[in-house]
């Protein structure tokens, strides 16, 4: 009770009484104990129901395999094209056979269903952050992103040099302002050209204006509305609470605002580490919500010192594909681990192997992780149209099983 008051915050800790730090050293401890028993009962509870549910998956495969010839999946293998859409409608497939073609079957509905429930949430969050961001446009830049672009500004250095800045760039610097782990990367992005923390600052304040400025701060609103979600997800899956991002305030010429947190985000083409960077994000598919990581303290830090000579990428397609990767954490991220988790486990595998041959588990993981990343790097705008393709179709399909449940 007394801890509960608060009086603790009102008295220099050399006057508390003895009594009193131990009353609060055991309120803590038994604060932790019953954090540590009620995340034991939740991790047990779980544990139950998967491996609950595992049994009743591994039962169907074999009581449904007698309904399905051996070797069927290696002829579908050699005869189907082995393109990302063609390997989904194969899981598809595979899954309703193992069901024994029962509608919405007990595989179903544990590798199918959830990854097409985590599909609709992906779709109405991507839905109500475009019309947000939209709003974010047309208050703040009624001319677009477009004519960002287009409008030139000059940033003049310690030395007198002249650099010009285009209305994009100067908007994702200040994106980038707003705390100091982005403006040490920022300003060391620019160090091969003379440019120093203060040009940079003093250029962000003579040419921002207010719409600017409002646009910064909205964007960093946008993004700052995700956290508690991303607190969420992080613990669920490390058990810690992350640290959040300080922003660091800005003096401009119309006041002084707070600073917000944005991604580090490497140009590619600046250096072998941001290389690095994007494949370490392509190979990370099934391994942990990398996007929502990235959003904290730890995450921000390790992509800080991870610097090595790069320069940050001054564009504003930053925006979109960070948030967008964030919903697909949030949206999809517990559903993958849930599938991962199954078809991963050896009584799984098993079952998969004795009724329909090994192949059969590289599909399934494969598939898996097309859904947890839809959208790897690209090699050519021809790739982006098959994947768009696919993507369509894909949701098409898991949502056309969606609403047959209904």
């Amino acid at each position: 009770e007394w801890l509960g008051r608060g009086v603790i915050l009102q008295e220099n800790y050399k006057e508390i009484p003895m009594d009193k730090v131990r009353d609060i050293r055991t309120f803590i401890k038994r604060m932790e104990y019953l954090g540590k028993k009620e995340g034991e009962g939740k991790k047990e509870a779980e544990n139950t129901d998967f491996y609950h549910n595992l049994d009743r998956v591994t039962d169907t495969i074999y009581q449904n395999k007698n309904r399905v010839e051996r070797g069927t999946f290696e002829r579908i293998e050699e005869n189907t094209l082995k393109s990302a859409h063609y390997s989904h409608m194969k899981v598809e497939s595979i899954v309703e056979a193992m069901d024994g073609y029962d509608e919405m079957g007990t595989i179903w509905r544990n590798i199918i269903q959830p990854l097409a429930d985590a599909e609709g949430k992906r779709f109405t969050m991507m839905a109500d952050y475009r019309r947000q961001f939209k709003q974010i446009l047309d208050k703040n830049l009624p001319g677009g992103l477009d004519r960002l672009a287009d409008q030139e500004y000059t940033l003049i250095d310690q030395s007198g040099g002249e650099h010009s800045i285009d209305g994009e760039k100067m908007i994702s610097m200040a994106l980038n302002w707003g705390n100091e782990g982005n403006r040490d990367r920022l300003a060391r992005s620019f160090e091969g050209q003379g440019i120093t923390h203060r040009d940079i600052e003093q250029f962000l304040n003579e040419n921002m204006e207010k719409g600017h400025w409002d646009f910064v701060v909205d964007v960093w609103g946008l993004i700052d509305s995700y956290w508690p979600q991303i607190a969420d997800l992080y613990k669920d899956w490390t058990g810690a609470v992350p640290e959040k991002i300080l922003p660091a305030p800005i003096q401009t010429k119309f006041g002084i605002i707070s600073g917000g947190y944005y991604p580090i985000v490497y140009d590619p083409e600046s250096t072998r580490y941001a290389k690095v960077q994007e494949e370490k994000e392509a190979a990370a598919e099934i391994m942990g919500p990398q996007f929502v990581t990235a959003a904290t303290r730890n995450g921000h830090t390790k992509a800080r010192n991870g610097f090595a000579g790069g320069k940050l990428l001054l564009d504003l397609d930053v925006i979109d594909k960070h948030i967008s990767n964030v919903i697909q954490d949030l949206s999809y991220g517990r559903a993958i681990a849930q599938v991962n988790r199954l078809i991963s486990n050896d009584q799984f595998q098993n079952a998969v192997k004795e009724t329909w041959g090994s192949a059969a588990n590289k599909q399934f993981k494969s598939w898996l992780v097309g859904v947890a990343r839809p959208d790897p790097p690209l090699a050519n705008y021809g790739e982006k149209i098959l994947r768009r393709f696919r993507l369509g179709t894909t949701i098409a399909n898991m949502g056309f099983k969606v609403t047959t449940a209904m």
